[in-house]
């Protein structure tokens, strides 16, 4: 893979060194750095460590630790109140509110005002206020102290079969806005030719995502060499696309779960459908027991999250919402013609989606020595040349806004040929429900039912918010719990 070059010299010489007998971390300043991740991302960030610690010229000698990602959370839960805990470390998106509260992490304001290597303009604004959050206040603010520097940002994007598409005749443009006719400013539409045409370029509207999933689809469409059309787990950018949302707060800081909302979103001029018509829809997609059912994707109950990769490769599905992280994988292992494209949105609503995003944080635990030395690694990892070194990998797109519109992430000459859809993404998308208050707790119980019977259509939308909707509400204002003093 061509990112291993950046590193073949270092890596020899250090090589070398060890082969001599000599202790390459003798004298220099020790360190832990725990992450955990698939193969291509661990192989990466081992090069970048082996790179580091043959290169740097600050004493500092880095031990990589690789976790276990399932319960990775659970055992920082349990270790970063000690002094054993590693100096920097994974920080996932949906714990640096409850890890900044509890004293955890290193507040690194200072160090990164002081830095001449980190620049926060050339990084995401989405994967930077994140990490942000104000303990006294209980507030996420651009003015927040900064507790982590983001690893990546994961934009989620529709992953499309090609030959799927041409199968059943239709045609594939690749036309940004402003290059656009009338015409051709729609994601998927017939032309004045009768010819479908779908632009990779352009988000469809949730009424054009369903008719393009139907021609992929056999039960609509006997010519479909793919089984569904479509498939997705996520009920975010259908809500957020009309202004609806999972949370809100009262003025007197009372709590609501309003996933279940009926009251009409948008404005009097521009009207848009409730929370709930739009969370119908997404449950309404899938290929369950419901009359209502569309049965343009696998029941996502049935086909979790980490088979759903398995049955676009093999050819069940058409369309998979999905992250960058799927890429090298794809690349590998995927026998048809691929590529990407915008999530839909609701026609007169806006653009919108989650991304996913891992940050670099240190221990409050350690020593000022060990914080300086994590924050010098710190920068390395998140500044130019750690992120040019991720970029090529495919893996994810780099926290920097620079790298990410060069050859290095792009790379034009691979698949997917349309990866400036990441970039555009990462500039609208944002964190999912489970990083809006302190832990996803309040999320566990009421996902259980839409996970099952709600998504198997044996549980109605009613049923299923005539349940939790009261036990939600109670739970998040629960004192014991502590979200009502959180503010959103």
């Amino acid at each position: 893979m061509r990112f291993k070059k950046l590193f073949l010299v270092p890596a020899l010489a250090a090589l070398l060194m060890t082969s001599c007998g000599s202790d390459p971390a003798a004298g220099k300043s020790k360190i832990r750095f725990w992450g955990w991740g698939d193969k291509v991302e661990i192989e990466v960030f081992k090069n970048l460590v082996r790179n580091y610690n043959a290169t740097n010229t600050d004493g500092i000698y880095v031990e990589y630790d690789v976790r276990p990602s399932s319960g990775y959370v659970d055992t920082m839960d349990k270790l970063l109140n000690q002094s054993k805990a590693p100096e920097i470390f994974y920080v996932g998106d949906g714990d640096i509110k409850r890890w900044a509260t509890y004293g955890y992490l290193e507040d690194i304001t200072p160090y990164v005002n002081n830095s001449e290597i980190i620049d926060l303009d050339d990084i995401w604004e989405e994967g930077v206020n994140r990490y942000r959050y104000d303990v006294a206040t209980k507030t996420s603010t651009e003015s927040a102290p900064l507790y982590c520097l983001p690893k990546d940002i994961g934009p989620t994007v529709i992953y499309y079969n090609v030959d799927a598409f041409k199968a059943v005749g239709i045609e594939i443009i690749s036309k940004p806005a402003n290059e656009c006719s009338e015409e051709e400013r729609h994601g998927f539409y017939k032309n004045s030719e009768n010819k479908l045409v779908f632009n990779n370029r352009i988000s469809m509207t949730t009424e054009e995502e369903v008719a393009l999933a139907k021609e992929l689809t056999q039960s609509y469409n006997s010519n479909s060499i793919t089984k569904y059309g479509y498939y997705t787990e996520w009920w975010f950018n259908y809500v957020w696309s009309v202004g609806g949302d999972c949370l809100s707060r009262d003025p007197d800081g009372t709590l609501h779960w309003t996933l279940g909302d009926e009251t009409q979103n948008g404005t009097t001029k521009n009207p848009l459908p409730s929370n709930r018509e739009m969370f119908q829809h997404f449950i309404d997609l899938s290929d369950s027991s419901s009359p209502n059912a569309l049965k343009i994707m696998p029941n996502p109950s049935r086909l979790s999250s980490d088979k759903k990769l398995f049955a676009f490769k093999n050819g069940e599905i058409a369309m998979l919402v999905g992250l960058r992280a799927h890429v090298p994988e794809l690349r590998k292992s995927c026998t048809f013609d691929w590529d990407v494209a915008p999530l839909s949105h609701y026609e007169g609503g806006k653009l919108a989606g989650h991304s996913g995003s891992m940050g670099f944080g240190i221990s409050s635990k350690a020593s000022q020595d060990k914080k300086n030395a994590a924050f010098k690694f710190m920068e390395y990892l998140a500044g130019p040349e750690g992120q040019r070194a991720t970029a090529l990998s495919g893996f994810n797109l780099p926290n920097q806004k620079s790298i990410a519109r060069t050859e290095d992430f792009l790379q034009t000459n691979l698949k997917p040929k349309n990866s400036i859809v990441f970039v555009e993404a990462a500039e609208y998308q944002t964190e999912g429900d489970w990083a809006y208050l302190k832990d996803n707790k309040w999320i566990d119980d009421w996902a259980r039912d839409l996970n099952g019977p709600v998504l198997d259509g044996t549980m109605s939308l009613q049923d299923f918010f005539n349940k939790w909707q009261g036990p939600t509400d109670a739970f998040l204002n629960d004192p014991e719990n502590g979200y009502r003093q959180q503010n959103l």
